[in-house]
């Protein structure tokens, strides 16, 4: 018989919001003009700290400084305090953050 893909179940009712939401709700009211996410587990094998690097070098791209306000990059996923690489990973991302003095909010 064919290969086929069984897909993990997902618990629909986690995504049912209101319609009213809006993204600039989920970032304390801050406009947002162009958003960029990295939704994994905190995992090594995940490489999030790379999708950091590239978002800064992006950054560091742009022709005006003043264009950086304009984007953000959230990152989200599966996150477990019993999981020492998760709280791992987790740290290695505030320590990126700090080292490339990027801004938090």
């Amino acid at each position: 018989s064919p290969p086929t893909v069984v897909y993990p179940a997902i618990q629909e009712e986690i995504f049912k919001v209101s319609s009213n939401l809006k993204v600039e709700d989920i970032l304390n009211g801050k406009p947002v003009k162009h958003l960029l996410m990295s939704l994994n587990w905190y995992e090594w094998k995940k490489n999030i700290p790379l999708a950091l690097k590239a978002f800064w070098d992006f950054l560091d791209m742009l022709p005006n400084p003043d264009q950086i306000k304009d984007y953000d990059l959230v990152i989200a996923g599966g996150y477990d305090d019993a999981v020492i690489e998760n709280k791992e990973v987790y740290d290695q991302l505030v320590k990126m953050v700090s080292d490339l003095k990027l801004p938090k909010d």
